[in-house]
């Protein structure tokens, strides 16, 4: 597993075909520690009290972006900005988004800065505003 999610949270596969090849490693790795092999798949990840890599992905790449963010993870240079609230708008509307990256290639679309952005953006106001590393990784566990 630890191979797997080698730099998982950098390196994050566009492509659903991909995707379901890594999956299915721990899929075809679940059957063999559990010596089952017409147990569905989510049965033996509640069983073994995993997560889909899919979502782990997610949670490492939130994760690495809250530490930039916060400066608590070393990065020479990063494209963050906070969006300015807006002085015409009558309701606050500082609510921790990131501007976006503007991206000619999908290439770069896929890259880290833009999609982690992006996945940063649709997170709950509450959870983006948070200072708690620790707040951050329960509310991914446990809500999303």
């Amino acid at each position: 597993r630890p191979i797997l999610e080698y730099a998982s949270s950098i390196w994050d596969p566009p492509s659903p075909t991909v995707s379901s090849q890594l999956e299915a490693v721990q899929h075809f790795g679940l059957k063999i520690a559990f010596k089952s092999w017409s147990i569905p798949y989510h049965h033996l990840l509640n069983l073994s009290q995993l997560t889909s890599l899919s979502h782990r992905r997610f949670k490492f790449k939130i994760v690495l972006l809250f530490k930039i963010k916060e400066n608590l993870s070393f990065t020479p240079f990063h494209p963050l900005q906070i969006k300015a609230p807006s002085c015409y708008s009558l309701r606050s509307n500082n609510n921790g988004n990131f501007s976006q990256i503007t991206c000619k290639t999908s290439t770069y679309s896929n890259s880290f800065y833009p999609s982690a952005i992006n996945q940063w953006n649709y997170l709950p106001p509450p959870l983006k505003l948070s200072l708690s590393l620790s707040y951050i990784k329960f509310f991914i566990d446990h809500r999303l």
